[in-house]
């Protein structure tokens, strides 16, 4: 490794120890700042086992793929179980209308078809010479794409979505995207200030349109209580009818990863 990577694990619920490598598909997040993933059991439709590895320092590209490739070599899930895996990547990305998109080197496009747009984020090198090392099948989305998803099925609602100091709001109606922006914030008077940017850019009505949170937000938080004062309805993203939650599972909020568990 060319650095010391830090980072602190944990973990909620367990995979049967009886279970092969087909009974169980992952669904693996990677950011700058951790990876996750959830395990669901197949037979029963059901996310039994989420594993998180925070990290004590941003990384960037070429890290990440280290880090990945260290935590692969410690994890027995992740290599058991790796037959059928889903990985989403959190990066800058760019929303581009289909016909001004371009492929170029280094940089990686996802095709929304119902919506014509494309979305572009920057590759991350030797992330699919690491991912070939222990994965047999895999899928690579960016996690961009899940907001997206998540914006289809609250369509009329303005979506917050809160991590690692990044605010992304998404608005779309009856199919038409109004809005995906990500805004950087240090206090939380910054967040709610992008927030009531986006909301007026958009000339969304607080008092009537319902707010939608998922990520890094609880209630109460410094954050939740400003956003209060100015909006009038205020709700927490839930998973859709079809995805359960073992019971050791159900300590965990079902907005705080549900980008993860949605890919």
């Amino acid at each position: 490794m060319s650095f010391a990577l830090k980072y602190t694990v944990s973990s909620i619920g367990e995979i049967p120890s009886g279970a092969q490598a087909a009974d169980v598909k992952l669904r693996l997040s990677i950011s700058e700042y951790s990876i996750r993933y959830f395990a669901e059991l197949l037979a029963f439709n059901q996310v039994i086992f989420f594993a998180e590895y925070s990290f004590q320092q941003k990384l960037d590209a070429s890290n990440i793929t280290e880090a990945l490739s260290m935590i692969v070599d410690k994890d027995d899930y992740l290599r058991k179980f790796s037959k059928d895996i889903t990985i989403g990547l959190t990066a800058v990305t760019e929303i581009i209308p289909v016909q001004f998109y371009r492929a170029a080197e280094g940089i990686s496009g996802h095709l929304n078809e119902q919506l014509g747009v494309v979305l572009c984020s920057n590759a991350i090198p030797g992330l699919t010479k690491v991912l070939d090392s222990f994965s047999a099948s895999y899928i690579v989305h960016n996690l961009r794409a899940v907001h997206l998803k998540l914006s289809a099925l609250h369509s009329g609602k303005l979506l917050a979505h809160i991590e690692n100091n990044v605010i992304t709001v998404t608005y779309m109606v009856d199919g038409e995207l109004k809005i995906t922006n990500s805004y950087n914030f240090i206090t939380a008077e910054d967040c709610l200030y992008y927030l009531l940017l986006s909301s007026d850019e958009l000339k969304v009505d607080r008092n009537n349109t319902e707010l939608v949170f998922f990520g890094s937000i609880q209630k109460p938080s410094r954050i939740y209580d400003l956003v209060f004062r100015y909006f009038r309805q205020i709700s927490f993203a839930q998973k859709p009818d079809g995805i359960h939650f073992s019971n050791a599972l159900q300590v965990m909020p079902e907005h705080l990863h549900i980008e993860t568990y949605l890919l």
